[in-house]
């Protein structure tokens, strides 16, 4: 059900390529007080500089 669903806005504060991949970007998000690092296949879309100060859900 949508209404069960719990949406939460984080803003990316590093970002790095994954080493030996083609496709992978690896974040570190901070939601709240916690950061959480979040592997996502964008690298061909957005640059690892691209994404620092973005904000996610």
């Amino acid at each position: 059900d949508f209404e069960k669903l719990q949406f939460q806005i984080g803003e990316i504060i590093a970002c790095e390529e994954v080493k030996k991949s083609r496709k992978l970007l690896c974040s570190q998000v901070k939601i709240g007080s916690q950061v959480r690092q979040i592997v996502s296949g964008i690298k061909a879309h957005y640059s690892a500089e691209e994404m620092v100060g973005k904000k996610v859900m």
